[in-house]
């Protein structure tokens, strides 16, 4: 949508990722001109967010980790990741856990201070929860914050996506 400005034709996207990759068979050096390519622009694609690193205290749980960790998203429209057709360009928020209690946030609005720590378990939990909702099979956790991600994972609709962005989250 981005590239284009429109919804893909029908069979559209088919056709291009078949052309793309009869190119990458014939050509071993496609592979890694194209990994160049995609790895120069990651900072003109990231250049439009703002970084915020987000803590948990050390009284609470930590975050979770999917077999997908690093979110993107438009919380407000519920969709997340590839799953929901959302390219990483198009989103408003993505989210990289970088340890059990730090995350970073890539958002095109700040979602309150630059860089700050959360206070609530609730808030932990939110943020879990979209965490969750990106896994495609598995999530991980540390073994002292199970109970807490499983009951995260078992009751996710509690969490609303919307809370990551609409000031809900402290």
């Amino acid at each position: 949508m981005s590239d284009r400005g429109r919804q893909p034709e029908p069979g559209e996207l088919a056709s291009l990722v078949d052309a793309l990759a009869r190119k990458f068979q014939g050509s071993p050096e496609l592979r890694a001109s194209g990994m160049r390519h995609v790895t120069s622009g990651i900072p003109r694609l990231l250049a439009r967010y703002r970084v915020q690193l987000v803590e948990a205290p050390s009284w609470m749980p930590g975050f979770v980790l999917a077999d997908q960790p690093v979110v993107h998203a438009r919380p407000d429209e519920g969709r997340y990741g590839f799953a929901s057709q959302l390219a990483v360009g198009d989103a408003d928020l993505i989210m990289v856990p970088i340890k059990r209690r730090l995350l970073a946030f890539y958002t095109v609005q700040p979602l309150v201070n630059r860089h700050f720590t959360l206070k609530t378990e609730r808030g932990l939990r939110i943020i879990n929860a979209a965490l969750g909702r990106n896994a495609v099979k598995e999530v991980a956790c540390h073994p002292d914050d199970a109970r807490d991600g499983s009951n995260v994972i078992r009751h996710i609709d509690q969490y609303p996506a919307s809370a990551l962005t609409d000031g809900s989250m402290k």
